[in-house]
């Protein structure tokens, strides 16, 4: 016990002593207080050098994702003026399509149809649920109107308890008018329909077509006014 007490001592006195007696017991285990702080450095400086990469990494993705966004911002506005532009092109063949008509003396379905799509977002811009319109064909029966068997087309809106018929034309004249308001008394008299309004709906219309729906209660919804299609000079033989 004495000897056993000695080296204890011994261990307690001297660091070196100690730390060799462990690495005879304990070779594969033991590691030294020194190595121990050593290997905990290296672990903290690693986990810094990460951070820092993981930071700028973050930092690159966040200007990725910046530009991305400025890039799909101009997209956007790239879209939207083409759209823009591709509407007033659209507005500008559906009053040449008018003009020629005319000009001609026809109007064929598909221009009316033109007309009546492109005149809808007026409609749209007012509230009204385009959705909801009825398309129907109306017959003077008696010929106490427009006479007897004329038949002509007309839209209806019921919004509540209202009743409205819509009118559509590129450019509204004075005998578009007086059309619109001999239907609206065509629907009263021979079809019970009382209508609480009667719309004109109209890219151009007429000063003297505007005062005519004001004395006939014909109120007139206008989108964007576009300049007349100008016509060509007729053609000349020569010189005069």
């Amino acid at each position: 016990m004495k000897i056993a007490k000695r080296i204890l001592d011994a261990l307690r006195r001297e660091p070196s002593l100690r730390e060799e007696f462990l690495e005879i017991i304990a070779p594969s285990t033991y590691v030294r207080r020194d190595e121990l702080t050593q290997v905990l450095e290296e672990i903290r400086q690693l986990r810094i050098e990460s951070n820092k990469r993981f930071e700028a990494m973050d930092r690159r993705f966040e200007a990725m994702d910046r530009r991305f966004e400025a890039m799909q911002r101009q997209m956007d506005e790239r879209f939207e003026a083409m759209d823009r532009r591709f509407e007033a092109m659209q507005e500008v063949l559906v009053v040449m399509q008018a003009d020629i008509a005319d000009l001609s003396g026809k109007y064929g379905k598909r221009a009316e149809d033109a007309v009546r799509r492109l005149l809808s977002r007026v409609l749209e811009a007012e509230g009204i649920e385009t959705a909801r319109i009825e398309h129907i064909q109306v017959k003077d029966r008696d010929g106490s109107v427009l006479g007897k068997g004329y038949t002509t087309d007309i839209d209806i809106y019921y919004k509540g308890r209202e009743t409205w018929i819509i009118e559509y034309k590129a450019r509204a004249k004075r005998e578009d008018i007086i059309h619109l308001h001999l239907v609206a008394r065509l629907l009263r008299e021979q079809y019970r329909i009382n209508p609480d309004r009667v719309l004109m709906v109209t890219l151009n219309i007429a000063d003297e077509a505007r005062v005519l729906a004001e004395d006939m209660d014909i109120e007139v919804l206008q989108g964007r006014s576009t300049n007349p299609t100008p016509l060509p000079p007729p053609a000349t033989d020569g010189p005069a």
